[in-house]
């Protein structure tokens, strides 16, 4: 029988020893050691307060957007996507916080009001409701445009390259880079064997690699001035598909494989929404197999998608 706050706390912490956090790991006698000490505070016992809670510990690494119902975290690189559930991870560390907090109050009343609201608030649909509010706290809400809105920036694996100057900088939260190169940026790196390739697929030809360059690089920026579509033709077995996917490699999450059909023209009638554009949002460079000879461009839609209008 469970007597007073201590008794709470005591059942609480034997709780977490012997089962871990739930949907997580088995309790190994440190999970109460890990959890973050905190003073007790002043917070509501509600689940906004849980909210408020949760983004006061961990809000400098967690953004939610709205129009995609998308948790996003800080992984010291890039703002992720959340698809391994590290924000519930966060909210449940946060509630089981609670009983520390408990055990630090000097009130009977208080720490046994804690305690109790912990023990209740341990489970699924707290959590949800929990997440539900942090979603709107100031500061955590976050828009799809607001992502890598700087064009010059480019985001690799060592940090963020001003693609005007060449400066490398490092990771910010703050600069908000969703995407991430695939490569480390080395301005004195040399490869022999993608020169000898360059060389051999271009045929010797300066010119056309010295046009690569240029439309290479004007494809890491997130510039559309130019409104160009690039449109690789000739013979096959020349390495087209072997250079682009290279690019590809180099440029990680920027670049996005993307259905030809998806810029053909349609019949009328087939409106909607188009959730195969929508995956071109925030990419730079995108790419398509090859297309059958005759086949007709939606030329409205190519306008609209190298002229940087929004896609829905």
């Amino acid at each position: 029988m469970l007597r007073n706050a201590d008794d709470l706390i005591h059942a609480a912490r034997e709780s977490i020893l012997r089962d871990g956090v739930p949907g997580g790991r088995k309790g190994n006698g440190r999970a109460v050691e890990g959890l973050t000490l905190r003073p007790a505070d002043d917070l509501p016992l509600t689940e906004i307060g849980l909210a408020e809670r949760l983004v006061r510990d961990h809000g400098a690494d967690i953004r939610y957007c709205h129009a995609s119902s998308t948790w996003y975290v800080w992984d010291g690189r890039h703002w992720a996507e959340d698809s391994t559930a590290e924000v519930e991870r966060l909210a449940k560390s946060t509630i089981r916080g609670l009983y520390a907090a408990a055990a630090r109050e000097p009130s009977e009343n208080r720490r046994e009001a804690i305690a109790r609201f912990a023990l209740r608030a341990d489970g699924d649909v707290t959590i949800r409701r929990m997440l539900a509010r942090a979603a709107a706290e100031p500061g955590v809400p976050v828009t799809l445009d607001q992502f890598d809105a700087e064009p010059h920036y480019l985001n690799c694996l060592n940090g963020v390259v001003d693609l005007r100057t060449g400066r490398l900088e490092p990771h910010r939260r703050e600069l908000l880079m969703r995407n991430l190169a695939g490569t480390e940026y080395d301005p004195e790196a040399v490869s022999p064997i993608w020169e000898s390739f360059l060389h051999d697929t271009c045929g010797g030809d300066l010119e056309l690699r010295n046009f690569l360059q240029v439309a290479f690089g004007y494809s890491a920026t997130g510039e559309i001035c130019e409104e160009k579509l690039f449109m690789p033709i000739g013979p096959a077995a020349t390495g087209k598909s072997t250079l682009l996917e290279a690019v590809k490699a180099a440029l990680g999450t920027y670049a996005w494989v993307a259905d030809f059909e998806s810029f053909l023209h349609r019949p009328a009638g087939m409106g909607g929404i188009r959730s195969d554009l929508a995956e071109l949002t925030g990419r730079r460079f995108v790419l398509s197999v090859e297309v059958d000879e005759g086949t007709r461009l939606a030329e409205g839609l190519v306008k609209h998608l190298t002229g940087g209008d929004t896609m829905r």
